[in-house]
């Protein structure tokens, strides 16, 4: 009689511990979720969303333990971006930094029975935080997409068996130290994402289109006298447009051409009949004189008086300021008249 007891409370402590699983088959993956920044991020900085699991189907539980409330059927929502950051590059050069936020459903309890169940009880809604990033990055934290303009987190969100308490905690000490999710035997369903940006093209439009500069009238021996007669400063003023972060998305260069130009391609030269001979104008860049293009399109070693690299800081109203002043460059030959030159500007985006 006292070994059957003995043999009793040890079968009913076995029965205490069972534990239930839940699975289906295979691990399914739900459609993926396109989070597209192609607009957001000309707009706001830092963007937080919400968004919905979309797991589809059944999954069954076993029985659990025969005492109710002891080793339940649960299904947990986790994600190896939950409150830590990832950093995806998309298009070779933009830096997007992600985390999850907030995963409401986390932890759904099941019932000991074994029993079929839908996934709506198991979806759940998440924020994700995304915004533009241009520090450093450690290896072991970036996603390169490759030069693509997206990138698919295959299991951004993950639900999966824990009604192994044991195995809980192990999934989260292992999960700790995880940037992406490991698959393991206890997953039940995956949660994709798909980040997108594709960038604009940064330009920037020349707001002084037919600009007229006149300098003053000047005699000839203020001109034989003064080396940098009659200054007269303007200014080239431009409105740029899809910054991002107040930043370009790609090279930017801006610089004056002329036709008609000294040898050394620093004066402007007015060669009608009736000008004036021995004299042209040139134009002074942060107290630098400015050297033309020959050409339209040809920078041939012309003056930048734009220069801007990807991701540079642009203003959104970006003005360049100049001065013109008449040179002269032949003495000898010096006749009155007046002087007319054209520089036609060139915007370059790459």
């Amino acid at each position: 009689m006292l070994k059957k007891q003995a043999l009793s409370f040890v079968l009913l402590c076995s029965a205490f511990y069972a534990n239930a699983d839940c699975e289906t088959k295979n691990p399914k993956t739900a459609d993926p979720i396109t989070i597209n920044l192609s607009e957001l991020l000309y707009q706001q900085t830092s963007i937080t969303q919400t968004y919905s699991t979309k797991y589809m189907g059944f999954f069954e539980c076993d029985a659990a333990a025969l005492i109710p409330g002891l080793g339940d059927n649960k299904v947990i929502n986790m994600s190896a971006q939950e409150n830590k950051s990832i950093y995806i590059k998309l298009n070779n050069q933009n830096i997007i930094k992600l985390t999850i936020l907030n995963i409401n459903n986390k932890e759904i309890s099941l019932g000991s029975k074994k029993d079929t169940h839908s996934t709506s009880k198991i979806n759940t809604n998440f924020s994700v935080k995304t915004e533009l990033y241009y520090g450093s990055v450690p290896n072991n934290q970036l996603l390169d997409a490759k030069g693509a303009s997206e990138y698919q987190i295959k299991s951004a969100i993950v639900a999966l068996d824990a009604s192994n308490s044991s195995l809980f905690i192990l999934i989260l000490k292992l999960l700790a130290s995880l940037f992406v999710w490991e698959q393991t035997q206890y997953d039940i369903y995956y949660q994709p994402l798909i980040i997108k940006f594709e960038p604009k093209q940064t330009t920037c439009s020349f707001d002084d289109a037919g600009m007229v500069v006149k300098l003053p009238n000047i005699e000839r021996a203020e001109l034989l006298k003064k080396q940098q007669a009659g200054e007269t400063p303007f200014a080239l003023n431009f409105s740029c447009e899809s910054l991002l972060n107040g930043k370009t998305n790609n090279p930017i260069t801006a610089y004056l051409s002329s036709s008609a130009l000294s040898p050394d391609k620093t004066i402007m030269l007015d060669k009608q009949a009736n000008s004036a001979k021995g004299v042209g104008i040139s134009v002074k860049y942060q107290n630098n004189v400015v050297h033309f293009g020959t050409k339209q399109g040809d920078r041939n070693g012309a003056t930048l008086l734009i220069n801007k690299k990807n991701n540079d800081d642009v203003p959104k109203y970006l003005s360049v300021p100049l001065v013109a002043y008449y040179n002269v460059y032949d003495t000898k030959n010096l006749t009155a008249g007046a002087v007319k030159t054209t520089a036609i500007l060139n915007m370059e985006y790459f």
